[in-house]
C-alpha cells in the first residue's frame, strides 16, 4: 500500500509540474524568443516555486485526485501549517479545507472564501492528515485516530498505531485485516 501511495503521489506531482510548465513555462538557458524580440517574462511565482530552495507547508487531494500544494496559505490561516486535508460537501457541510497547526484547527470554505476555527480538543496535534475511503485521519507520530470532519468527534477506540494498520512492518498488524496472502486488505476502513 505504502508503494503504491508513493508512486501515486510521484505521478501527482509529475503531473503538477507538466500542468505549471505548460500554464507558464519558463524561458530555456538560450531564450525562448528571436534576438530583438520581446516576449512574456515568467511569473515570478512560478520561478519561486519551481526553485530548488522552495518548500511547502502541507498537501492534500482534492476531489479528483490532484495534488495541492500551501506555502503560506490562505488569508488568516496561521503558518507554517502541520497538516491539511481536503473536506467534501456531503461529509463536511460545504467543500473546504482543514488546516491543522499544534492544537488548532481551521475550515477554509471555498464558496465564502472564509475561515473558521474549529475546536476540537479530542482531535488534539495532527502531524498529518488524510482522507481514505470517505473517512479522515489524524496522525500523531506513530498513532492515528479517525475523527468527524464536522463535529471534531473521535471514535472511542482510538488512538491506534499506524504501523498495525497503514504500514507493512514485520511481527506487526491485525491478522483480521490481512487477505489470505498476508499482504493487508486495503479496502478494509479502520
Amino acid at each position: 500500500m505504502i508503494r503504491t501511495v508513493v508512486a501515486l503521489v510521484a505521478l501527482a506531482l509529475l503531473g503538477l509540474c507538466w500542468s505549471l510548465a505548460a500554464a507558464s513555462p519558463l524561458p530555456s538557458a538560450h531564450g525562448n524568443v528571436a534576438k530583438g524580440e520581446g516576449g512574456p517574462s515568467p511569473d515570478s511565482d512560478v520561478i519561486e516555486r519551481c526553485s530548488d530552495g522552495w518548500s511547502f507547508d502541507a498537501t492534500t487531494l482534492d476531489h479528483n485526485g490532484s495534488m495541492l500544494f500551501f506555502k503560506d496559505e490562505f488569508p488568516g490561516i496561521p503558518y507554517p501549517l502541520d497538516a491539511a486535508v481536503e473536506c467534501h460537501r456531503g461529509e463536511c457541510q460545504d467543500e473546504g479545507i482543514l488546516f491543522f497547526q499544534g492544537d488548532r484547527k481551521w475550515f477554509w470554505d471555498f464558496a465564502t472564501r472564509t475561515k473558521k476555527e474549529r475546536s476540537w480538543p479530542a482531535v488534539g496535534n495532527c502531524t498529518a492528515a488524510l482522507r481514505w475511503l470517505e473517512r479522515y485521519y489524524c496522525f500523531q507520530g506513530n498513532q492515528f485516530l479517525r475523527f468527524d470532519p464536522v463535529t471534531g468527534e473521535v471514535p472511542p477506540r482510538y488512538p491506534l498505531d499506524a504501523r498495525d494498520y497503514f504500514m507493512s512492518c514485520p511481527g506487526r498488524g491485525h491478522g483480521r485485516h490481512r487477505n489470505g496472502t498476508g499482504h493487508r486488505n486495503s479496502t478494509h476502513p479502520v
